[in-house]
């Protein structure tokens, strides 16, 4: 039997609960607030912070990287202009002769020309010539398709700009001497030529030479 205490007891737990209840519906929205708030500091400080330092990183280095294009791009600009100065400066005999050096544009005929009359100059005879670059192969005038890997061969590359083509000679008549002087013609030639590959036959007298000359595409 439930005595005057018990329910002295469970009046007060009544009214302590109670309080609680008024407390906690009182100050709930401050409560949620107070979470919300915890929460985005705790984020802010294992995620969103770390992140957001991150990305500044990546953006600082990003710029100097641009930076550090940009000037060496300025600096090409300025080589160039300074060229062209030097350039205009020169007589137009001077810019002919450096014309000849890195012609403008491909044609087979004038090279075939001038690489006879080099030949020729040396007492020579040029029994046989071939041009490979690009996509065809040019013999004496006859164009026919290139088999692709010969195509991609790395001796034909070139920077960009520039065509590369590769001329493979056959010349008869050829001794010690007469070899020494055209090696020495060719080396002193305007035209840029560079021997990639040479055999000499002293016994048939033949000489059998790759070399390559360049364009501006």
């Amino acid at each position: 039997m439930a005595t005057q205490r018990d329910f002295k007891t469970e009046r007060e737990r009544k009214i302590f609960l109670k309080k609680i209840n008024s407390f906690l519906i009182k100050y709930f929205k401050f409560f949620v607030l107070f979470l919300v708030v915890l929460v985005l500091v705790l984020g802010y400080f294992f995620l969103l912070g770390p992140k957001y330092k991150e990305i500044q990183t990546m953006i600082k280095h990003s710029q100097q990287q641009r930076q550090e294009i940009f000037l060496s791009k300025q600096k090409k600009l300025n080589r160039l202009k300074d060229y062209i100065k030097s350039y205009e400066k020169f007589s137009s005999q001077n810019k002919e002769k450096i014309n000849y050096i890195l012609p403008q544009k491909y044609n087979q005929e004038q090279l075939f020309s001038e690489l006879n009359h080099l030949v020729e100059k040396n007492n020579l005879i040029l029994k046989n010539i071939s041009v490979k670059g690009g996509k065809t192969k040019v013999e004496f005038g006859q164009t026919k398709k290139d088999i692709e890997n010969q195509v991609q061969n790395e001796t034909l590359k070139a920077p960009a700009g520039v065509q590369k083509y590769a001329v493979e000679m056959s010349i008869l008549g050829t001794n010690y001497y007469s070899l020494k002087n055209f090696l020495y013609t060719l080396e002193n030639n305007l035209k840029l030529l560079d021997i990639t590959k040479l055999n000499f036959s002293p016994s048939s007298k033949t000489l059998n030479l790759t070399l390559m000359t360049y364009y501006l595409k």
